[in-house]
Order: C-alpha cells, then sequence, then structure tokens
C-alpha cells in the first residue's frame, strides 16, 4: 500500500489506514526478503521522500526501521528533503541518508542485513556515512587523506549526498570538485612501490607492510618523495 501509493501519487484510503495502523506491529511476520525488496523499491523510486513520510504515518516505520522512527521531527524533516532532492543509481545513498540522523555506520551494516540486501550495498551505504564528515570538512584535511576518499568508486554519491545537505556552493565541496577535475595522474598517481618492491628489497612479507606502504604513499602525495629510490630509502629509515 506505501508503495503503491507513493509511486503512483495514490491517497490511501481512511479506512484502509486505520486497518495498516492497527496491524503495524505483524508487519515482521511477513519474510525479511519481501520486507527488503520493498523497502529497496520505495528507496531507488524517486518518490521515495513519500513513501518514507507514509511509512511514518501508517505506524510501519518504527517496527521495519526502529533505528530512524524516533528522530526528532527537524531532523526527520531534513531527511525528507535530501532523500527528494538526490537522484541515485543504487540502493547505498538513499540508505545512507535516511540513516544519517543516526550519526552511525555501523548501523546502516545491522540494517542492510536485517532486510537481506547485499554486501556492496551496505558496505557503500556505510562508507558514505563513514566519510560525509571529511567532504563537508575537506579544506582541514590533510590531502593523503581526502585524496583516498576522493578516488574511492563511490565518491560522486558521497558529494552529491553533501551537497543535498549543505548546498553545491559549500566551499569544502566546491574545493572537492575543483580536486575531482584534476588529470588522474594527479589525482591519483601510480604508487612509487608495492608490496613486491619491499620483497625484492629484502623485507619480509608481515603486517608491518600495509602501514609501510600507507606511510610511503602520504609521502608521495605530500610531494616529499617522487621517485622510486626516494621512496626505498624512506623505507629504511622508517625500518630504522
Amino acid at each position: 500500500a506505501v508503495r503503491f501509493t507513493a509511486t503512483f501519487d495514490f491517497q490511501i484510503e481512511p479506512s484502509t489506514l486505520q486497518a495498516i495502523q492497527n496491524s503495524a506491529q505483524g508487519i515482521t511476520q511477513v519474510s525479511a526478503e519481501r520486507i527488503g525488496m520493498e523497502m529497496r523499491r520505495m528507496l531507488v523510486d524517486r518518490n521515495r521522500a513519500r513513501a518514507v513520510e507514509l511509512l511514518r504515518q501508517t505506524e510501519l516505520l518504527k517496527p521495519l526501521l526502529p533505528e530512524v522512527a524516533g528522530v526528532d521531527d527537524l531532523a526527520w524533516q531534513q531527511t525528507l528533503q535530501v532523500l527528494a532532492q538526490i537522484k541515485p543509481s543504487d540502493l547505498s545513498l538513499p540508505l545512507a541518508v535516511l540513516l544519517h540522523p543516526t550519526r552511525d555506520r555501523l548501523t546502516a551494516q545491522n540494517v542492510g542485513r536485517r532486510m537481506r540486501w547485499t554486501n556492496k550495498e551496505i558496505t557503500r551505504a556505510e562508507w558514505l556515512l563513514e566519510k560525509i564528515p571529511d567532504v563537508q570538512t575537506s579544506q582541514t584535511l590533510p590531502w593523503p587523506r581526502l585524496q583516498r576518499v576522493l578516488i574511492h568508486e563511490g565518491a560522486g554519491d558521497l558529494i552529491a549526498m553533501a551537497e543535498a545537505y549543505t548546498g553545491e556552493l559549500n566551499p569544502n565541496l566546491v574545493s572537492c570538485r575543483k580536486h575531482l577535475a584534476m588529470p588522474p595522474e594527479v589525482l591519483n598517481p601510480t604508487p612509487l612501490v608495492n608490496g613486491a618492491d619491499l620483497i625484492a628489497h629484502g623485507l619480509t612479507p608481515g603486517p608491518k607492510f600495509a602501514p609501510l606502504l600507507e606511510q610511503v604513499r602520504d609521502a608521495q602525495l605530500e610531494g616529499t618523495i617522487t621517485t622510486r629510490q626516494e621512496a626505498l630509502d624512506l623505507v629504511d629509515r622508517l625500518q630504522g
């Protein structure tokens, strides 16, 4: 009823609305897969904001999404506005927006698993919730940290989500778009060394490889090293 009403711009007949409200708590008797399918269709539809608001009016929101059912009216209205504004290509972006008032990336994992959504969708929503503060404060972040966010395949959705909250003229987002317009070899230069290079340099593979490579990568992105030999020299210094 909620999905059809939102998708086709219907109105729920009053007695039907009352019946839904009266039996709302029983919705969890429906299979998780069916609930997840209906929720997916609502969230990727252009009328997703109305669908979510109808979930609240029909009292289905609390049993289905208790994580957001108790948010205050101001946060709820902002969520609806942002849901109406975004143009997602998949489920992850509207899911991240819906759960944004919780400020907890792990909420996406709990909801996604309950709805039987894919690991890829859940992971992307978690990433969006975790990284949106980075783009909203991009001008104060160290470049290596911001660079790793901007080269992620979800960067476009992240910028779109942030713009929906703060406006596209926000200086931090303007800065992000300028970085994204840089040539690929500048935005994401090929790493100077990799794990194979470290092994060839005489290091034994182990847990230290990842943080060591990350430190070398940071130095490359900051411009303090520019050649493979300088990278290996840095490795030696870090090892010593």
